[in-house]
């Protein structure tokens, strides 16, 4: 809708302010809710939502004017919509499980990724003949639309594996408080901002190739930083790097976006959009699943290595499987107040070492996203190859 109503010349900046609003409400959303759950109940978290919604219910109504021609009996892909929906499950699910619930090469593993390769497959050759194709496969042909898409993937894999681990090395490996971790978490969320509004600035004077490659490079050094971690980090060089990061993202996710959308003709505006969304929301998924896989087993070996075999048979085995689940279940009171000191101890170092190779993962997603910046066309008009 923004990019409708906005002149092409404007996009970027109405999309910056977009985002702006976004990243200030993530900001605000986490800090009422901590405030109406201390000071109220928890119910009143679902509640709020009642009068927000119908607050931009009541906007939509009353301000809102339709700009796009609409059109008539325009033909639906179910087929596509159903088998691009089935590949994505079974890809999701499989990154999901594996590596915690079943092995990588277990057969419910295998048998997850082998049909989502199935419909795949079956979706690409549905919507070479569909007449209204839900996701042009002809679209990857061009340069500005693949990649384009490809740096905000691997850009929205660093970013929401940052959000999901760098929490549980700020309080489990370092030890601070959950307000101490909102604080670092901020810098993140501000970036995020700061960095899409100021990108909007510029994306329309000097074209997206420039602001895309500074935040890439913004990317690259927050998490860069983040590879140096120990448990003797300071909570002001978590900040700085989460920012770094945040401010990279808050680049690429706008420049990329606006030439996603200037690669295709107007009136396949939505689909472009569209495909950028999903793309991030993916990339998020797949690497929040692929980062579990690899720090549940690496922190359940190294508490194993820290503590003797006597401090290990006194943790119950209904314990253990709630750790093994989610490592976060640590820093559940309930669960605490089951272990000592020394074997807390045991576990911040664990996380420390465990949560290291998440920062490595993010860093070579950073390195890709740069990558993919660079070789984003120069033009703003559409171009193939």
């Amino acid at each position: 809708v923004l990019a409708d109503i906005a002149a092409p010349g404007k996009r970027g900046r109405m999309m910056s302010i977009a985002s702006f609003v976004w990243g200030l409400a993530s900001v605000l959303g986490p800090t009422m809710g901590g405030f109406i759950v201390t000071y109220t109940s928890w119910r009143w978290i679902f509640f709020i939502n009642i009068p927000l919604g119908g607050l931009s219910l009541a906007g939509v109504l009353l301000f809102l004017r339709e700009t796009r021609d609409k059109r008539r009996n325009a033909p639906i892909d179910y087929a596509g919509a159903g088998l691009l929906t089935t590949a994505i499950l079974c890809l999701l699910t499989a990154f999901l499980m594996a590596g915690r619930e079943y092995p990588w090469g277990s057969i419910p593993i295998i048998g997850l990724f082998s049909a989502a390769l199935v419909a795949g497959a079956a979706f690409v050759r549905v919507e070479k003949r569909a007449r209204e194709p839900v996701l042009p496969v002809d679209f990857f042909a061009v340069r500005g639309f693949r990649l384009g898409n490809a740096a905000a993937f691997f850009a929205s894999v660093a970013i929401f594996c940052l959000v999901a681990y760098a929490p549980l090395f700020i309080q489990g490996a370092l030890g601070k408080t959950p307000m101490e971790l909102g604080m670092a978490m901020l810098s993140l969320s501000l970036g995020w901002s700061v960095g899409a509004l100021g990108c909007g600035q510029l994306v329309d004077r000097v074209g997206h190739r420039p602001p895309s490659l500074a935040g890439a490079v913004f990317f690259v050094a927050g998490t860069g930083m983040a590879v140096t971690f120990d448990t003797d980090t300071s909570l002001m060089a978590c900040a700085i790097a989460l920012g770094l990061a945040g401010l990279g993202m808050g680049f690429v996710s706008i420049a990329t976006l606006i030439l996603v959308q200037q690669s295709l003709e107007s009136r396949h505006l939505g689909i472009a959009t569209a495909s950028h969304q999903f793309t991030r929301t993916l990339a998020g998924t797949i690497g929040i699943g692929v980062c579990g896989s690899l720090v549940t087993p690496r922190f359940i070996d190294n508490v194993r290595a820290a503590l003797g075999p006597e401090t290990r048979q006194s943790i119950s085995q209904d314990l253990w499987s709630m750790i093994r689940s989610n490592v976060e279940n640590i820093f559940r009171p309930e669960i605490q107040s089951r272990l000592s000191e020394d074997v807390l101890g045991a576990v911040q170092l664990a996380i420390g070492d465990s949560v290291d190779i998440v920062f490595w993962f993010t860093l070579g997603a950073s390195a890709l996203t740069l990558l993919f910046c660079w070789m984003l066309p120069r033009e703003k008009n559409r171009e193939r190859g």
